[in-house]
């Protein structure tokens, strides 16, 4: 099992004793486009191209979430081992310039969202997908020069020490 397996399995040990395990997966799927669209913000305010500027640590605490958010929605569909078996061999970036590479991030997570909101009936099982996020979060870290593997430890000390829920939550009418 790799760190972030570990770090997933840990994070919904800690959501299966603060929320509804029936809600889980939809709860990570909303997760997963919350994410994607935060680091695509931070990165915009960081490069000002937003109305309010913003820190490049919040672009690599943003980028961090998406990896781990990704193996957090496989470790709560029971999809942890597809995929670690489907991630590639690092290689060299698509060619994408940065903001390519961003929207392509963030394509990726919304293309897990509408898998697992089809059932997964076309296309690539929906642990393939995920393993592609991780994969185009690796590449993008590359592309911006982030240490992702210390991004994810930095991220991991907020996510373990902060409480999971302020008030119980209510349920949907």
């Amino acid at each position: 099992m790799t760190g972030l397996q570990e770090l997933a399995a840990a994070i919904a040990v800690r959501l299966r004793e603060h929320f509804p395990d029936t809600d889980l997966a939809q709860q990570q799927m909303l997760c997963l486009a919350e994410e994607a669209g935060e680091f695509a913000g931070a990165y915009r305010r960081w490069a000002g191209m937003a109305r309010r500027t913003g820190s490049w640590d919040d672009v690599t605490a943003e980028l961090a979430d998406v990896v781990v958010t990704a193996y957090v929605a496989a470790n709560v569909l029971g999809l942890a081992d597809g995929l670690e078996a489907a991630r590639r061999p690092a290689g060299e970036p698509a060619g994408h310039d940065v903001l390519r590479q961003i929207r392509a991030l963030f394509c990726a997570a919304a293309d897990v969202v509408a898998a697992f909101d089809r059932g997964d009936g076309d296309g690539p099982p929906l642990a393939t997908r995920l393993a592609g996020v991780v994969d185009l979060g690796a590449e993008t870290a590359r592309v911006l020069g982030i240490d992702l593997d210390e991004a994810v430890r930095a991220k991991t000390a907020v996510i373990m020490t902060r409480g999971w829920r302020d008030d119980p939550a209510e349920t949907a009418g």
